[in-house]
């Protein structure tokens, strides 16, 4: 499926034709929780001095991801981004697209 560049609703559309209804909409929400955690780490890890108690940073997770709560078991929380598309996105090809980055980039999903 060939996304259009620059257009969130028009990629939300492609994504429901090729992969179904709700597949756009399960992707831009998870974009918007990426936004969310760049917008959170951005400035303390890359414009700002590093601070001497850098450790006060790890004490929140960035990513406001989803907990997922299943019958008579615990919420479970994605540690990584296989984990991410596993528990928010489902679908395997939306998994792949989310993996395909981190993989281009020559790290690990």
């Amino acid at each position: 499926c060939a996304l259009p560049n620059a257009s969130r609703g028009g990629v939300a559309q492609a994504l429901d034709t090729a992969l179904g209804a709700g597949a756009g909409a399960r992707w831009t929400d998870f974009l918007g929780r990426a936004r969310e955690a760049w917008d959170r780490t951005r400035r303390p890890l890359l414009e700002e001095t590093q601070w001497p108690n850098w450790q006060v940073l790890a004490e929140r997770e960035p990513y406001p991801a989803l907990p997922v709560r299943r019958l008579l078991r615990r919420e479970r929380r994605a540690t990584t981004l296989a984990e991410v598309g596993e528990l928010e996105l489902r679908e395997p090809r939306l998994r792949a697209l989310l993996e395909s980055y981190a993989l281009a980039a020559g790290l690990d999903a």
